[in-house]
Order: C-alpha cells, then sequence, then structure tokens
C-alpha cells in the first residue's frame, strides 16, 4: 500500500506478524504502528522557574497530566525536572495533526505561568526516530 505525506511523496508500507508475539506491525517509512499505536513527531518544551517558583511550576506540571490523559491524539506525556530551576514537558504523537491539536489546546496553560519563569518557554518539535512503548515491544 502505498500513500503520501504532506510533503506529495511516497509513503511505503509494509506489514508482518512478529513470530514471537503474533502482533501485526506495520511501517510506514521510518515510523511504526502496532496494533493502533503509532508515535512519530514529538515535542520537547523546555521551562526555567523564576526563584521562588518552582515548587509551584512542580506542582501545575504534575497536575496537568489528568488533561493530557482525555488528549485522544496525546501517545506519550512526560513532565519533567532538570534540576531546581529548570522543567520540561516531553510530548509524543501519531502524526503532525495532533501535535498542533494538542498546541492549540494547551497555549493558555502557559500564558497562565508566564509570570512563573525566566522566559518564555521553548517549544522544540522532533521527528521520533523509534520508540518503546509500555506494552508494545519495538
Amino acid at each position: 500500500m502505498s500513500r503520501s505525506n504532506a510533503a506529495g511523496l511516497p509513503r511505503v508500507t509494509s506489514e508482518f506478524y512478529s513470530d514471537r508475539s503474533r502482533t501485526l506491525i506495520r511501517f510506514w517509512n521510518d515510523h511504526y504502528r502496532l496494533g493502533h499505536v503509532m508515535v512519530s513527531v514529538g515535542l520537547l518544551i523546555r521551562l526555567h522557574a523564576k526563584s521562588g517558583a518552582e515548587e509551584t511550576i512542580a506542582q501545575l506540571l504534575a497536575s496537568a497530566v489528568d488533561k493530557v490523559n482525555k488528549e485522544e491524539g496525546t501517545t506519550a506525556w512526560f513532565a519533567l525536572r532538570f534540576d531546581q530551576t529548570h522543567f520540561g514537558v516531553f510530548d509524543a504523537f501519531p502524526d503532525d495533526d495532533a501535535r498542533q491539536r494538542h498546541l492549540d489546546a494547551n497555549l493558555g496553560a502557559v500564558e497562565e505561568i508566564a509570570d512563573l519563569l525566566v522566559a518564555a518557554p521553548t517549544v522544540e518539535p522532533a521527528n521520533v526516530l523509534t520508540a518503546k512503548l509500555p506494552g508494545r515491544p519495538v
């Protein structure tokens, strides 16, 4: 089966059953799908908290998982703490449309915490080369 991607280039599709797990695995170019879960793009968002706002940022990030769990297109979501004042979020999505829907839905949350940050968050889009998801062998 062949489809075109956003750039109009053909997408090569192949499928096979894993001998060990009897799971249908489909590959689209460099991306994979096991059953219905596919991850091809992500976001890395970095936050630098102002002094005194660190625990507030940590609590806000921890509580955000409830909202993200309701998002159909967000396959994986992680709130991160790098050190006392540096935080991050990593998200993974099946496609660019799901990533954009997530950004659109959560723009207000970023604006709400702007006064707790040293600078505006950095948002780095990424292409997922490969992934290991729970219950889904690569």
